[in-house]
């Protein structure tokens, strides 16, 4: 079994909404160090026409890309906690039993803890069913 894209992309989404946290991430992506006083924040523009598109895609599954990962703790949190989740779904065989195992464990762990106190019902909710 796999997991909901949607599940990882709502936790993502919400993970990095905070600017400090995309802040973290930015640096460790791009490889630089911002000062917490540069401000960051994500654009999004809907009806316009790209003329050109540049995309790079990372994986940041436990043991990939492990130089970028630790360089951002939040993020390795993340690679954390999605891991949970692949690994129980092959021993429980049920994904929202899974999730809600997984936020357990990362709560027990101090793995995004205060982030799955505030949306681990967001996680719960787009666990497929």
């Amino acid at each position: 079994m796999k997991i909901n894209r949607n599940l990882k992309d709502s936790v993502f989404t919400a993970l990095f909404s905070d600017p400090d946290l995309l802040r973290e991430l930015y640096c460790a992506l791009g490889g630089v160090d911002l000062p917490p006083d540069v401000p960051v924040s994500i654009n999004t523009l809907e009806n316009v026409m790209y003329m050109e598109l540049e995309v790079k895609v990372i994986n940041i599954n436990e043991g990939k890309n492990e130089e970028i990962v630790k360089q951002c703790k939040i993020l390795s949190d993340y690679s954390i906690f999605i891991s949970k989740i692949y690994s129980l779904i092959k021993t429980l065989g049920n994904k929202e039993e899974a999730v809600t195992q997984a936020v357990k464990y990362c709560h027990k762990h101090d793995i995004l803890k205060e982030f799955l106190e505030i949306h681990g019902s967001e996680a719960h909710n787009s666990a497929p069913r």
